[in-house]
């Protein structure tokens, strides 16, 4: 009921950017399920890494936090997951009595968090963002070519994982699916890949673009560049 969602979300925050995938994925939550919430927009690398935004928000200087009845969860799988256990009764996006496809779901986000994203930021960060954002030096040819090495091994995984089902997850559309998508999204966007070399990987991409909710985030994305 309404009153329950209301007593569920009091004092419901969140700080993040547009900017960063996880922070979109949690947003994408809230909207979808029609979460209230209080918005903080935040800066990359400049309010997450001051001494203030430690003390009060997150002592690690990362987004996405939201804050719950009074406290702060950090980490966007983890407060994802909470959020879905909460509010998706309906297994929107998040499998509820099924632990088969919940595993694979909850594994997907997994293989994102520790493979996929650990290559895919710190590599437009590195090429594009750091040089032009912080003065940073532009890497060499031969540090670019590593990089763009490991981003195109990247996307053919996923190539290949959307090539066994129509979702990175099996046959029903995910928060998985969002997570990665927003993932491939940024790393094409900065680096302007063309994703059509990757067959299958651009039918899911195609796919999950359609989502209005999607394209919105999308382009607050490119506002806040």
């Amino acid at each position: 009921s309404l009153e329950l969602k209301l007593t569920l979300t009091m004092a419901m925050k969140y700080w993040g950017m547009y900017a960063s995938q996880p922070c979109r994925t949690v947003v994408y939550i809230f909207r979808r399920l029609a979460i209230p919430y209080e918005h903080n927009e935040v800066r990359p690398r400049f309010d997450t890494r001051s001494v203030e935004f430690k003390r009060t928000v997150n002592r690690w200087g990362k987004t996405p936090v939201i804050e719950h009845h009074g406290v702060k969860m950090v980490e966007s799988a983890a407060i994802s997951r909470y959020l879905l256990a909460l509010f998706d009764d309906k297994a929107e996006i998040m499998p509820r009595d099924d632990l088969l496809a919940r595993q694979r779901v909850d594994a997907m986000l997994d293989v994102n968090g520790n493979t996929y994203r650990p290559v895919f930021m710190p590599s437009y960060w590195e090429v594009k963002l750091s040089p032009i954002c912080f003065g940073v030096p532009v890497p060499s040819q031969e540090r670019v070519d590593k990089i763009m090495s490991d981003v195109h091994f990247n996307l053919k995984d996923i190539n290949e994982v959307t090539s066994l089902s129509p979702f990175v997850a099996g046959e029903k559309f995910s928060i998985a699916d969002v997570q990665i998508y927003n993932e491939v999204f940024n790393v094409a966007t900065h680096f302007e890949i063309d994703l059509s070399e990757y067959v299958h990987l651009k039918t899911w991409f195609d796919k999950i673009s359609e989502d209005k909710i999607i394209q919105d985030l999308n382009q607050e994305m490119k506002i806040s560049f």
